[in-house]
């Protein structure tokens, strides 16, 4: 078990009175607690033995440890000041919005440190101490981190009724403080001591970030090593009152930064920074921040060397920062060589004579110190201070710029501002001041210089100064003893009055030559207002480039002038009017001093303005104000107008104020410009720019590629790393900076990173006899180079080295991913050829095949022999030397002698209208070759002839085995041919052709005679060539014909008539085709009449004619029921018309229209056919020819046909038997049709003989009366 240690303690307090006594007394115990493990404070298991500290505790955290306050605690007995009660030899970790309460000093060991987290609050609690001053103490690399933020926000402070606290090394040890977003409150420093106090060694960091220090001064900074970093950002000290401390900030040494940084931007300081150091602020950054001093008269800043001989260096950056004192005395002391810019200075003291800036280089230290860009305002209501006042230096080489500044006019009463800059000095050699591009008001004093009567003047450049003029002073320069001006007579003057010598000289020989233009002017006596240039001088004498005029004696009096050095034609700007020359009271002449003045009536240099850009500022409006036309009197109403014409002109001027207390200005009030004192303010945005850098093809960038950088600043460095084989060649404005870091930005700025491609050189060495090509080659990183050996002609190579190694005797090497240098040599020696022959097929050689010749030697002889049958062509080489005999000999040869079979030619000779096929042909030896004798269409053979000898008149010959040339001849004749056609001539169903139905017919001739025929009940129609003659032959036949005979059935005319006593009910005529039926017809008899049959015999009624193989014409027989007699007497008056009529093609003789008596005979009529025509029938079939009709009973009307009367031929039928002419060929006849010709036959019969019974009956009848 470990053990519990306590102190006892025992407290008296003895209270005395008129009442009596007591005694009280108090026992404190207080435990020594160490960490067993990491761990919560709260957890027992984190605290060796279980015990969580307590109020009065005394705690180690042990090395390895980490301990975490995760809830509200106290540590400490409220001991004396030097009492630690918690040594952190690990770490600790305060977490979110808990509070740690501490009673006495804590230690914080090497390289451990102290965390504490947003929201987090620490406190040191002395109330029970009697306010003793605790502290947080940093050994070795101690570090105290404080991670607050925007939202929560770190506070460590001291309990209510504690005194202050400190925060400082350990025993000369370094520590490093991290602090972001932290309120630190009641750490108060002494004059000797600080609050915050502590060296910053190699390597340490001590950054402080959006704090605020709250009733809080003297951060002393006691060292900074080079490798070590000071922060500064954006912080502020609030409600300083303790005046014994003095300043906010003191650094003590700070070492030429190597690595580390020094960085103070957006700093509020509300009392005096004193910055003593041996090498200055070298290469420090100090934008943005608010300096005053308004609760002690000490300057708000003061910067100076630690002795008057230090080196000092200039800062990385000043500007952009706002100065404000109430006090009379100089608002910042800057000793320190390096450029001041942008600052806005205003002092409001009511008593005094303050000073702006008590500057200059640092005493015995050459270099420039450089005032530029700033504003400065005075408002207060007494005497006039110094924008500058400059101390002097007796170190040759200290130079002071200042231009581009403005001093803003003030009236707060009857006096006003003070000048641009006053030097003070009487130093045999002194600081050249150069005053140039200033705005300023010249109230009680113009710019003055007091150096004592010295020649060596400080002023080295005025020009281009625009000066408001608000005191009747006629002058705008002055200096109590002229401005590089010596006065006096001369003691005696050269013959031609151009060398004149003083008693007063002591003059640096040739200055006025060497130093600018210098003239000397006679101001008083004869000559008075001459000037001329000198040219040269001695220590007391001067030499003038032109003579004076005479006379010129030493009663006048001479003053010594500089004319501006850098624009000499600016003499216009002086006011050198003859015999005119003022004093301090505007009088004239002067005795013993003199003043340079420049005329009001103009703005001298005004458009210099713009020759120098880099030192103008657009926000600032220096070209604005360099516009304002005083007039003659220099009055503050021409200035006014400008500023109410213009505004925003004062905005501009007052842009760069940073930190607030913008003062009351008088003037600008009047003017309409009432400026309020707003108290402290937000870092207003300064004009910045952004400086972009893009790394080109091949290669990248390290560091911040964007960078916004306000006027004026330096941006962070930025590296182009190449690619692997390049290299970094420039940026796109030239800069070969890289790292780069770009300074003085007053403009946006965009470059790119240009890289190349890294070359070798591949360098080639030959020997003699040979080339290496390329020579030596420059390639690219990654590329391949081929090199090629070339010897000499005749000469060969020996062997090519590379990088020292022998490759062989190659006649190529390659440099494949060249990535360094290399080095190819090659070495040649004379050459030896063989040369080789060889017979190709079909060949041999004689000779030596193979020989061995030195270069330009020569062979022997080689023959080529071919084989039988073959013959030699040439070598492979074209030559076709045989034998051949190589000479001058260069090269290996290898040659081969080429043979050819022998060829024959096959000449082919061919006669008109026929080939021989191929043609002429040549073939090699021993083959064979089959030609083709084809004639033309209608062409023949008539013969072939080979080598001369007839072959007939063959179509095809062969020469085999050729061993030599040949011939072949071959000779053609048209054809000549009989043309023999077919005619063909076949039927159709219903009749046939008679004749020879297939005929073969020469060219031109006649066919045979062949007539279509019909059968019976069918007649012909047409041949299937449209012809509609029954007979043909065809003559000059020039074509097959093939014809075919078309018939159709005949049709026939059945017509029915009635006699006397009765009518034909039915169609009369009937229109049938051969062997179809008809229609029904029916006799009915009138009355007293009886049907007794028809003319044809038929006693049918009703009546259908049936089978139809012709017309009929048939009348109805009808009888009265009368007796014989009575029928006789009727047929006795009884008369018919027989009419005839011939068809086409005929004509008829006789009577063709006869009337005839019932039972009577007409008279003969002939049918006559027309030529070449013959008579066929009536058209009631009868064939009589002559016809008598005879027995007429009935009207008769028909009509003779004719037809074309056809050849005779010996005609055959389809069975190849001969036929008579034109006999009928047996038509072939179904049993059907015989039936019905044999049934009709049969009605005929019984009509026939019905006849001859009503005829017996009727002799009967007559005979019987």
């Amino acid at each position: 078990m470990v053990k519990k240690f306590f102190f006892n303690t025992y407290l008296f307090v003895t209270a005395i009175s008129s009442i009596g006594f007591f005694l009280f007394f108090q026992k404190v115990n207080a435990a020594m607690i160490t960490s067993e493990q990491t761990g919560n404070w709260s957890d027992s298991t984190t605290w060796v033995g279980g015990v969580v500290p307590g109020n009065g505790d005394i705690v180690t955290i042990n090395s390895g440890h980490t301990v975490t306050v995760n809830n509200d605690a106290i540590v400490g007995n409220s001991s004396g000041a030097g009492t630690t009660v918690l040594t952190v030899n690990g770490d600790l970790v305060v977490n979110e919005d808990v509070t740690f309460t501490v009673r006495g000093d804590v230690l914080l060991a090497n390289g451990k440190t102290i965390t504490l987290a947003p929201g987090s609050i620490w406190q040191f609690d002395s109330s029970l101490a009697g306010g003793t001053i605790y502290k947080l103490l940093l050994a070795g690399n101690g570090k105290l981190i404080t991670n607050g933020n925007e939202t929560k926000r770190v506070t460590m402070r001291k309990a209510v009724g504690s005194g202050a606290w400190h925060i400082r090394y350990y025993q000369g040890s370094e520590g490093q403080i991290d602090a972001n977003y932290t309120d630190f409150f009641d750490i108060n420093g002494s004059f000797n001591g600080g609050g915050l106090e502590f060296y910053i060694g190699e390597n340490n960091l001590i950054k402080f970030d959006h704090c605020t220090f709250n009733n809080s001064n003297k951060m002393l900074v006691i060292d900074i090593a080079p490798t070590g970093s000071f922060i500064l950002t954006n912080n502020r000290w609030i409600g300083t009152t303790t005046t014994g401390a003095v300043n906010s900030l003191h650094v003590m040494n700070s070492g030429i930064p190597t690595t580390g940084e020094r960085i103070i931007i957006g700093n509020t300081f509300d009392a005096s920074n004193e910055w003593t150091m041996a090498n200055g602020i070298a290469d420090w950054v100090v934008e943005d921040n608010y300096f005053s001093s308004h609760i002690a008269p000490y300057q708000a800043i003061s910067i100076s060397p630690e002795t008057s001989t230090t080196a000092i260096y200039p800062p990385a950056s000043f500007k952009n920062n706002f100065f404000e004192s109430n006090y009379n005395n100089s608002i910042a002391i800057i000793k320190s060589l390096g450029v001041f810019e942008n600052g806005y200075f205003v002092n409001t003291t009511t008593s005094g004579n303050p000073h702006f800036i008590y500057e200059g280089p640092p005493i015995n230290v050459p270099g420039v110190h450089e005032e530029r860009g700033n504003i400065f305002e005075y408002t207060g209501t007494t005497d006039d201070g110094d924008a500058f006042l400059p101390t002097s230096s007796n170190v040759s080489g200290a130079i002071h710029n200042l231009h581009h500044n403005i001093v803003l006019p003030n009236y707060g009463g009857s006096s006003s501002a003070g000048s641009l800059f006053t030097y003070l000095g009487n130093d045999s050699d002194r600081v050249t001041i150069n005053v140039y591009n200033n705005t300023y008001i010249s109230g009680i004093q113009a710019p003055t210089f007091e150096e004592g009567n010295q020649l060596r003047s400080n002023l080295g450049i005025f020009k281009n100064n625009l000066q408001w003029d608000t005191v009747a002073r006629g002058y705008k320069l002055r200096s109590s003893y002229g401005i590089g001006v010596v006065y006096g007579t001369a003691t005696s003057v050269s013959e031609n009055n151009s060398t004149l010598n003083f008693a007063a000289g002591n003059w640096i020989t040739n200055y006025f030559k060497d130093s600018g233009v210098y003239v000397l002017k006679i101001v008083a006596g004869t000559n008075s207002g001459l000037s001329r240039v000198i040219s040269s001088n001695t220590a007391n004498q001067v030499t003038v480039e032109t003579p004076f005029p005479n006379p010129c004696d030493t009663t006048s009096q001479f003053q010594i002038i500089v004319i501006d050095p850098m624009i000499a034609d600016y003499n216009n700007g002086w006011n050198f009017l003859p015999g005119t020359v003022y004093d301090s009271l505007g009088q004239n002449p002067i005795s013993g001093n003199g003043y340079l003045d420049m005329a009001t009536s103009q703005v001298p240099g005004q458009h210099d303005l713009n020759v120098d850009p880099q030192f103008i500022d657009s926000t600032r409006n220096l070209a604005k104000w360099g516009q304002v036309n005083q007039g003659t009197d220099g009055s503050v109403s021409a200035a006014l107008s400008v500023l109410q014409a213009n505004p925003f002109l004062v905005e501009d001027l007052l842009d760069y104020v940073k930190f607030g207390f913008s003062p009351t200005n008088n003037l600008l009030k009047t003017a309409g410009f009432d400026g309020t004192d707003i108290g402290a303010m937000d870092v207003q945005t300064s004009p910045t720019y952004t400086l972009t850098y893009t790394a080109g093809d091949h290669g990248t960038l390290s560091g911040e590629t964007t960078q916004t950088v306000a006027y004026g600043g330096t941006g962070t460095p930025v590296t182009a790393n190449p690619d692997t084989g390049y290299h970094f060649v420039d940026w796109s404005d030239s800069s070969t900076d890289n790292p780069r870091t770009d300074s003085n930005v007053t403009a946006n700025l965009s470059v790119t990173a240009n890289f190349a491609i890294n070359t070798y050189t591949l360098t080639v060495t030959q020997g003699d006899h040979g080339t290496i090509s390329p020579g030596t080659t420059t390639v690219n990183y990654g590329d391949s180079q081929t090199f090629n050996i070339t010897p000499d002609s005749g000469y060969q190579i020996v062997s090519v080295t590379v990088d020292g190694i022998n490759q062989g005797a190659i006649n190529s090497y390659t440099f494949s991913n060249v990535t360094a240098n290399h080095t190819i040599t090659a070495s040649f020696a004379i050459n030896t050829y063989t040369l080789t022959y060889t017979a190709g097929d079909h060949g041999t050689l004689s000779g030596e095949t193979t020989q061995t010749v030195a270069y330009g030697g020569t062979g022997t002889p080689v023959t080529a022999n071919p084989d039988t049958g073959y013959h030699f062509v040439d070598w492979s080489d074209s030559s076709t030397d045989n034998p051949r005999t190589d000479s001058n000999v260069t090269a290996n040869l290898s040659v081969t002698a080429n043979f050819a079979i022998n060829t024959y030619t096959l000449t082919v000779t061919q006669g008109d209208h026929g080939t021989i096929s191929p043609g002429t042909t040549t073939v090699n030896y021993g083959d064979s070759q089959t030609f083709n004798i084809t004639p033309d269409s209608g062409y023949q053979i008539v013969s072939v002839t080979v080598d001369g000898i007839n072959q007939g008149a063959i179509n095809s010959y062969t020469f085999s085995n050729v061993t030599a040339n040949h011939t072949i001849t071959a000779s053609f004749a048209i054809n000549t041919y009989t043309l023999t056609y077919t005619l063909k001539y076949s039927s159709e169903k219903g009749g046939f052709v008679e004749g020879k139905k297939e005929q073969f017919v020469k060219d031109g001739e006649n066919g045979e005679l062949v007539r279509a025929k019909p059968k019976k009940g069918y007649h012909f129609d047409k041949w299937s060539d449209g012809i509609k003659s029954k007979s043909r032959r065809e003559e000059a036949v020039k074509k097959n014909i093939n014809v075919k005979a078309e018939f159709e059935k005949n049709e026939y005319t059945l017509e029915y008539k009635s006699d006397f006593g009765g009518k034909i009910e039915g169609r009369k005529k009937q229109k049938v085709k051969y062997k179809e039926d008809g229609e029904s017809v029916l006799a009915i008899p009138e009355d007293n009449y009886q049907f007794i049959g028809w003319s044809d015999g038929l006693l049918d009624n009703p009546r259908i004619d049936k089978d139809i193989k012709k017309s009929l014409k048939v009348i109805a027989r009808f009888s009265p029921i009368m007796t014989i007699i009575e029928r006789e007497k009727k047929e006795e008056n009884q008369q018919f018309t027989l009419t005839y009529t011939a068809g086409d093609h005929g004509t008829l003789s006789g009577e063709t229209t006869q009337t005839v008596a019932y039972g009577g005979t007409g008279t003969p009529v002939t049918a006559n056919p027309d030529t070449g025509y013959h008579f066929v029938d009536w058209s009631d079939s009868s064939t009589d020819n002559p016809r008598t009709d005879s027995n007429v009973t009935a009207n008769l009307s028909v009509t003779a046909n004719f037809a074309v009367t056809e050849e005779k031929f010996d005609q055959k039928n389809d069975n190849g038997q001969s036929l008579k002419p034109f006999q009928k060929e047996k038509e072939s006849e179904t049993d059907d049709e015989v039936r019905k010709e044999n049934l009709g036959f049969f009605k005929q019969a019984v009509s026939f003989f019905a006849k001859i019974l009503l005829g017996i009956r009727d002799l009967f009848y007559k005979f019987s009366k």
